[in-house]
This record gives C-alpha cells, sequence and structure tokens, in this order.
C-alpha cells in the first residue's frame, strides 16, 4: 500500500511528522495482517489544524458528491465530532484514481499514544473503504446529505447503521493492535 504523509496549512511539528513517518508504515502492516483480505487503499496522510481538516473534508465532500463547496457544507456530519474536536478522519478522494485521504488533527494528537491510536483507527477505516460497495454507500450518503440524490428513510437508517458498525469494528481493532504497534515503535 503506498502511504504518502504530508502537513497541511501546519508549521512547526516537525517531530510529529516524523513519528508519523516511522510508525505509519508498521501501522499499515499491522491492519493489513490482522485483516488478511487485500492490500490497503492508496492513502495520503495529512497532520494539519483543526480548520485544515474541516476545509480539506469540505472539499473531499464536494468533489464526492459533484457539487460546490458551499453547498457540501451538510457533508460536515460524516465528521464524528467538529474538528476543533475530532481526532482524526478519513474519507475516499474523489476521481478516478480512488484512494483515500486520512486527516490526523496535530492539536489533539499532542502524544505518542493518541498519534499511535489515531493512525490505526483512520487505517482500519481505510480498509473498510477498500470493501466492496464501500466507497459507493460513502457518496450516496454525501449526495444525500448535499441535496443531490435524497434517500428514503429506510436507506438512510441501513446507511447509518453500517456506518455505526464500521466505527464500533475500528475501535475493537485499535484496542487489539495498538499495543502491537507500541512494540514495533
Amino acid at each position: 500500500m503506498p502511504l504518502e504523509t504530508g502537513t497541511y496549512r501546519l508549521f512547526g511539528r516537525r517531530a510529529t511528522l516524523a513519528y508519523l513517518n516511522t510508525i505509519a508504515p508498521a501501522a499499515a502492516r499491522l491492519v493489513g495482517e490482522h485483516f488478511g483480505r487485500r492490500p490497503l487503499a492508496p492513502t495520503q496522510i495529512l497532520l494539519t489544524t483543526p480548520t485544515g481538516l474541516g476545509q480539506l473534508f469540505r472539499s473531499t465532500q464536494a468533489g464526492l458528491a459533484g457539487v460546490s463547496e458551499n453547498t457540501a457544507d451538510p457533508a460536515m456530519r460524516l465528521m464524528r465530532a467538529e474538528p476543533r474536536q475530532l481526532y482524526s478522519t478519513t474519507t475516499p478522494r474523489p476521481g478516478k484514481a480512488g484512494g483515500t485521504l486520512t486527516l490526523i488533527n496535530a492539536r489533539r494528537n499532542r502524544h505518542a499514544r493518541d498519534l499511535e491510536e489515531s493512525l490505526l483507527y483512520e487505517l482500519v477505516a481505510v480498509d473498510q473503504l477498500g470493501r466492496p460497495k464501500a466507497r459507493e454507500r460513502w457518496i450516496t450518503v454525501v449526495r444525500d446529505l448535499c441535496g443531490v440524490a435524497p434517500q428514503p428513510p429506510h436507506v438512510r437508517k441501513a446507511l447509518e447503521k453500517d456506518f455505526a458498525a464500521a466505527d464500533k469494528e475500528a475501535a475493537r481493532v485499535v484496542e487489539a493492535l495498538a499495543p502491537r504497534l507500541r512494540d514495533a515503535a
């Protein structure tokens, strides 16, 4: 799995980025071994600020739904919390190349343990987005939230249930893999 790391609108934090570069390959290997299904999708991991996280998430959702960034504001509900409170999030990237974009809030991940757990959680999300029809489900939700292609209530409920199950699975996997990542780092 090609991993690309970097920063967006973040100054300083070179030590955090260096640590992220050190643990990312080990974390990807652990997640890949845990699921053992297929290689993880190409992933761009960006360390950013809460504002940068919100901006990148909104523009990515707009690209997925095919709408302007202003119209994509309702899609911000796909983040599990407000950008300032959020540790990290992962989303499919727009375009034919696909892949995923993982955004990590540098201000919330101040300690190595937080960064390790956030990275593992998001790499599990990368695996989940690589499953059959997962990308299409995500785009369906974004288009529904943006008002482009509204879904009936029973479809919305089923999609919400899928997202909740994915969050629970990610939390279980992080709990199992975090000690192994600390030992590997």
